[in-house]
Formats: C-alpha cells, structure tokens, sequence
C-alpha cells in the first residue's frame, strides 16, 4: 500500500491539472488565474473582478461537463474492473456478454422510432441492460454455471 501512494497522489495533481485546463480551454478561452479566482470565490467570498459571462461559462457550462466526465470515467472503470473480476481475464470487454450490442439495438430502434436524444440513451440502456439479462438467465435454465457457458450465451444473444 505505501507503494501506491505516490502513485495516487501523482495522478490526482495530473486530474486536478487536466480539470484547470479544461476549465480555461475552449471556445471562450480564460486564463488560468482568473479560472481559479472564479471557482474559490464563492467558497472565499471575494469580490468579482471578471465578467458575469465568465462566471457562467465556468460554473454553467464547464464545470458540469467536467464533473460529468470524472464521474462516467469513474462508472466505466468500475465496470471493467466488475468484468475484469468476474471472469477472471484482464482482456475481458463488454463485448463479451452483449451489453454493446443490446444498447446498439436499443439506440437503433430508438432512432428508427423518431425519439429524441434522452429517449435513444434510455432505450439503449433499457435494451442492454435486457441483454445481460437474457444473457445471464440462458445459463441458469441449463444449469451449467460455468464462465464459457456465459461467455457462448453472451455470443448467442
């Protein structure tokens, strides 16, 4: 464990860096400095030296989208880390038990259907969820639980 701690610490200074960077790049460039008197002045309560607009574009528009990456790069690193562990194989994907192909076919449907951008990422996620499901009850109805009947079944569906 005392190993890993500088590791750790070395990639949250690389996290924090890339999430300032991100915060003064773009279509409405800042600067660094002002970036992060904009995102301390509310906690310290200093006086805004910097346009409303600039306030808006790192509060209202950045600073959700980044928050939002950090997390679904969180969410998917779980999930390979749960298939990783599940198979025990290091090269697992999310190939293996349908998931990518159910939510294509849901987002398909969803795009053949006329729905809107909420309505594809739903259908998309409702369907691969399903897939798993059937995925893993193929098995079950055999009564063979071994990871390569899983593995077929995630073929076959």
């Amino acid at each position: 464990m005392r190993h890993l701690l500088p590791w750790l610490l070395g990639l949250a200074v690389i996290l924090f860096a890339c999430i300032v960077v991100s915060l003064c790049v773009g279509q409405y460039q800042l600067d660094v400095s002002t970036c992060i008197r904009i995102l301390f002045s509310r906690i310290l309560g200093t006086e805004p030296d910097w346009t409303p607009i600039q306030e808006k574009v790192v509060f209202f528009l950045r600073l959700p989208r980044i928050c939002a990456v950090i997390l679904v790069g969180a969410a998917l690193s779980m999930a390979g880390s749960a298939y990783q562990g599940v198979f025990q194989n290091p090269l697992v994907s999310s190939d293996l038990l349908g998931v990518s192909s159910g939510a294509c076919v849901g987002a398909a449907l969803a795009i053949l259907g006329g729905l809107g951008a909420i309505g594809k990422q739903v259908l998309a996620f409702i369907v691969g969820i399903t897939t798993v499901a059937i995925t893993v009850l193929i098995p079950k109805l055999l009564r063979n639980k071994s990871n390569i009947m899983l593995v077929l079944s995630g073929v076959i569906v």
